[in-house]
Order: structure tokens, then sequence, then C-alpha cells
């Protein structure tokens, strides 16, 4: 192939660009994230108890393994294993799923339209500013879609060709994105529904269909069973937090208001009719906070397959199918646990891209574009919020929270290595290095610290601790460091 042709092409492009938006984001990343520490300590005692770490985790192991991977590869590069080192080994297995990622989507996105128009959509899906920031932290939202895009397009592939090995492909892909995330193995789901719908509706080779979805089924329960097995459950992964006090929705107070047990129960009632709607509306803004302008043509391309579901392409009807699905389980998601967020409705917005240019071609012609002008007007369209994307994409991530890795290597280089660390935020002792314990749960009563915000009151502290000031303005301003049961204290 000749030079010029490997260069423009569509793969090339996305790589390229990429590579160069994660590395970008990686050298000024501010601060890890909260989940980050999280999954680093996972990968540290994967590595050396690997049994009991799997057990007592509430997060998947895939992720963790792809970490240690990485770190092995750079070890063998020469690199020593700093934490600093550790942290871009990490990065780096994020950014390289990412980009696998995106080609698959670009493959998927092809299935849709013509090359240019999977291009375009695939770029723009890449160009999300908070997705671009998880594609360069130590996070399992793209190596997750890296194994849950591999899975759509072999199911899509495997729709159009009529190939079992495909969909034998789909369900190991699915399996292995269940070591990452439970959701990962969704795809099993839709393609049982897929099925279900052609068995009572259309005219296709129902048993071969139903020998594609049985090889998919049981090729993902080869990979994923044995880790059920060992962990004793179908979805062995933790609860999310719920941020309503009282159940149905209503505060505390105004069900205690409530004496008239009948009157009770229609208010309760209500309140679980409202949730759904809520949760939509939820849904609706994370949208708009995600990706902006696009979510307008976005969400009206949606409707419209949806309601256009009978006459579409068996391809358009299985994403129909999964946007349906993940939008049932966000809803559910917010009414169980009153919580949703952009990591959560993730797939959804990267796997709606592929039908995003159409959606855009909707609007131009909304707008009132002539047919002749549709191409240019959609063109520029996908310019202006492209450009939309970029002030938020450049901006460093977690910029706000630079105080607590400076904190943390603060207290790395002037502690005493056994020194215990209470603190605020994991990312302060992830950072320094020390054995560290929420100090909401405890303050060490031995020799350690106490690392609070400045805007918090030091309550709980011993009469003996004194505040330790950095001499560093960026620290001192947004956190307070106390002694406790230390040297400095006691004498």
């Amino acid at each position: 192939m000749p030079i010029k042709k490997i260069i423009l092409h569509p793969l090339t492009i996305l790589t390229v660009l990429c590579v160069g938006v994660g590395i970008y984001k990686i050298a000024t990343l501010a601060c890890v994230s909260r989940d980050s520490v999280t999954f680093m300590q996972f990968a540290e005692n994967l590595k050396t108890h690997s049994g009991a770490a799997i057990q007592s985790s509430d997060q998947h192991p895939g992720y963790p393994a792809i970490i240690l991977a990485s770190e092995w590869v750079l070890g063998k590069l020469g690199y020593d294993p700093t934490l600093g080192r550790r942290i871009i080994a990490a990065q780096t297995s994020t950014l390289a799923c990412r980009t696998i990622a995106i080609c698959f989507l670009f493959f998927i996105f092809c299935f849709f339209g013509k090359r240019r128009t999977a291009l375009a959509g695939t770029a723009l899906a890449l160009l999300i500013p908070v997705y671009a920031n998880n594609g360069s932290e130590v996070l399992s939202d793209w190596p997750n879609l890296m194994l849950m895009s591999a899975a759509l397009f072999f199911c899509l592939r495997g729709l159009r060709m009529k190939m079992v090995m495909d969909f034998v492909a789909a369900g190991v892909a699915s399996g292995l994105a269940y070591w990452i995330r439970p959701e990962g193995a969704v795809f099993v789901v839709i393609m049982g529904f897929y099925t279900l719908i052609c068995l009572f509706g259309q005219k296709t080779d129902r048993a071969k269909l139903c020998l594609c979805c049985g090889v998919m089924v049981l090729s993902a329960a080869v990979i994923a069973g044995p880790y059920m097995q060992y962990k004793g459950a179908l979805f062995p992964k933790k609860k999310v937090g719920t941020f309503i006090s009282v159940s149905n929705g209503l505060s505390e107070t105004t069900a205690k208001t409530i004496q008239n047990p009948p009157l009770q129960a229609n208010v309760a009632a209500a309140a679980g009719a409202v949730k759904p709607v809520k949760a939509v509306l939820h849904f609706v803004e994370k949208l708009f906070n995600t990706i902006f302008l696009l979510s307008v043509p976005l969400l009206g391309v949606i409707l419209y397959k949806m309601k256009q579901f009978r006459r579409l392409s068996p391809q358009d009807q299985f994403l129909c199918l999964f946007i349906g699905l993940w939008l049932g389980l966000m809803i559910w998601l917010y009414c169980r646990h009153g919580y949703m967020s952009h990591r959560h409705i993730m797939p959804l917005v990267i796997f709606g891209f592929a039908w995003i240019v159409k959606g855009l071609h909707g609007t131009a012609l909304v707008l009132g574009s002539k047919r002749h002008q549709l191409h240019r007007n959609t063109g520029i369209l996908i310019a202006v919020c492209a450009a939309v994307f970029v002030p938020k994409l450049v901006r460093p991530a977690h910029a706000d929270k630079a105080a607590y890795r400076q904190a943390g290597l603060w207290l790395n280089e002037n502690t005493p290595a056994d020194a215990t660390l209470a603190v605020f935020d994991n990312r302060v002792g992830f950072y320094a290095e020390r054995p560290f314990v929420p100090i909401c749960e405890n303050i060490p009563s031995g020799p350690g610290y106490a690392v609070m915000k400045t805007s918090d009151e030091p309550t709980g502290l011993p009469k003996t601790a004194i505040r330790i000031t950095t001499e560093q303005p960026s620290i001192d301003k947004a956190i307070q460091i106390y002694a406790v049961g230390t040297k400095e204290n006691l004498e």
C-alpha cells in the first residue's frame, strides 16, 4: 500500500488523534481520581495475594490484571517500579485500550454508513472531553468498552455474514468484558432478545439464529463462568451507595407527618411513579452535560430509530435493543439507588454515535438546508460541535484537586515511612505511600498524621495534636495537616 494511502487511512488518522489526545491528557493530569487509587491498590494486592484480593474486593479483577501486564512490560524496558512509573504504566494501559476501542468503533460505525461518515462519527466520539479524561486515567471504562466494542462488532458482522464463528468471538469478548465489569456481558442478553424477536416476528433462518445465540452464550459462559463460581455470585459487584435517606424519595420530615396509612400508601405510590420520570430527566441532563450540542441530534435519531424499529436493518435493530436495554438499566439504577453518572451512560452515548451524523443531517434539514447543501451544512455542524468540545478537552483533568497530590508528595518526603495517615481523601494517602485510613473512621493514636480540608473543623483530634505548615501556599490554603502522637507534638 502506498505511503500516502497509509497516512490518510481512517484508522491511521484515528489512532494518531487518539494517542495524541491521550498523551496530552496524561501529561496534564493534575491528580488521579478516587477510583484510580482503588484499581491501583487492587493491582498491587493482585500481584502478591491474588486469591485473597479477588475474594475481598468488590471490583472485578480484569482491569487490575491489565495494569499488571502494563507494569510488567515497562519493567522489561528497564523502568523502576516507583509510584510515578506505576501510574504511567496504568495510564498507558488505559490509553492502549481506548485506542483499540476507537478502531473497533470505526468498523462498527461502518455498518451504519459510509467510511467518511464513520470517520466523522468516531472522531467526534473520540473528542468527548469527559471520556477523553477517562481514557488517560486509571479507570476501567475504556478497557470495558474495548471488549464491549469487540463483542458488538462481531455480533453485527455475524448478523450480516451469518457466520457462527463471529458469535463465538462475540461471546468470548463478552465473557472477557465481564471480568472487567459485570455489565460488559450485556450483548449476550441483547442477542437473546434479538433471537426471540426474530423467532416470533421476522422471516429468517431461525435454526441458524438459535445456533448462533447458543454458541455465543456458551462461549461467554466458558470465559466468565469460572469467575462467577469463584465469587459465588452472578453479579459480584459492589452496591452503588444510595443517596436517598428515606424510601420512595420522601424526606424524613415529610414521612413522619404522614399518619394516615391509606394516605401514606397513596403518597408512596405517587412518589414511586414519579421516579422513572425523574430518572429520564436526569439521564437527559447527564447527556447534555457530556456531549452538549450533540445531545439534540443524538436523542432525535434514537427516538426516530425506535419508532421505525420494524423497518430497520438487523444491525439497526440490534443497536436499538442495546440502547433501549441500557436506558432501562439506567432508569432502574436511578430509581433503586438515586444515582447516575456520565460514566454509567458512556456505552449508550459512544455506541449511539453510530447514528450521530444522520442525526446531524436531520438537524441541518430542520434548520432549512436544501438537499444539495445538506453535506456542507452537516460538515459545518460537525465542526461547530467539535469546536465546543475543545475548551474542555484541553483543560487539565482534576485541576481543582492538584493540592491533594502535592500534599501526598510532601508527606512522602517529610514523614516517617511507618507513620499512619488519617486522610479525608484516599488520593492523599496514595501519593504519600503511607498506610492510611479514612479520617471519619479513625484518627491514629500512635505516630501518625491527620489530614483534612481547611474548610473542615478539626474535631476529634487529641489536645496534643499540632498543626504542621508545609510552607507551600498551594497546599496550606486547601489542606491542614496535624501531627498526632509523634515526637513533634509530644516533646
